[in-house]
């Protein structure tokens, strides 16, 4: 049963998206194996504005969050490949990286029948990896030899690089969801989001919840503060919403807790 649940998925999954898909994720791997040479980063952005502007546009979908997408994919895996030994966290991300771009892919056919939900998970992982680029920045200080002034001023250029793309991630949904509420009303409000992201940012640096962890709960806070300011606009916004979304983001920060080291 399983099997042919599998197959019928597959034949109804355009072979040719699966191809670019699969081409994405070669892309990154050749960046990887080629120790990330200059030569290999324009062959990677070349190629992935091949896969992007090779399929029909689709107006609501900006061209944002593919680019930040890529960007942050490359900043995680080069931190990662100077960290580790091992290479299964790599191939885990090249292969996260390629099932993102189908999905992206996909978006832009119309092929699921709920676009909003869908473009709102596909929102939500960009979001997580944006933000564990930037904190893998941060983890790794062993990474670039620096005084403590280019510390200092690679810490500030994070922040500014954090809030400009959280910014436009945001704005970029708002656009996605047809949210009409006026162009300096979605500045304010992707920007009040960006900057209290910055904070929490700030924050999660005096916990130990490391890279990971402290990703995947801002992401987790913006992702349900989206949701909040969508349901607010539709008038959906009431009692049990609000509950709701508390709920969910009290369990998060329990589970990630939980599963972070802690030492006296």
């Amino acid at each position: 049963m399983a099997r042919g649940l599998l197959l019928r998925l597959i034949n109804q999954i355009e072979w040719k998206l699966l191809f670019k898909g699969a081409a994405a994720s070669i892309l990154l791997f050749w960046v990887w194996v080629s120790g990330f040479s200059f030569f290999s980063f324009v062959v990677f952005f070349a190629g992935s504005a091949f896969l992007h502007f090779s399929e029909s546009e689709d107006s609501a979908l900006v061209r944002n969050s593919l680019l930040i997408l890529s960007v942050s994919a490359l900043i995680i895996l080069r931190i990662v490949s100077g960290l580790v030994a091992n290479a299964l966290p790599e191939l885990l991300i090249i292969i996260s990286y390629g099932s993102l771009i189908l999905l992206f892919l996909l978006l832009k056919r119309s092929y699921f029948r709920d676009q909003v939900f869908v473009y709102g998970i596909f929102n939500a992982l960009t979001i997580f990896f944006f933000l564990l680029a930037v904190l893998s920045l941060r983890s790794a200080p062993a990474f670039i030899e620096q005084s403590a002034f280019w510390k200092i001023m690679s810490s500030v250029s994070a922040m500014v690089v954090l809030f400009l793309g959280v910014s436009v991630l945001v704005r970029d949904t708002f656009q996605f969801f047809g949210v009409s509420v006026g162009g300096k009303r979605i500045f304010l409000i992707s920007g009040s989001l960006a900057f209290i992201c910055a904070e929490l940012v700030w924050i999660t640096g005096f916990l130990p919840l490391g890279a990971i962890n402290s990703a995947a709960l801002i992401a987790v806070f913006l992702v349900l503060a989206r949701d909040a300011l969508f349901a607010n606009f539709e008038g959906k916004l009431n009692t049990r919403f609000a509950l709701r979304e508390g709920t969910v983001f009290i369990a998060a920060v329990v589970l990630l807790f939980a599963a972070s080291p802690w030492s006296i």
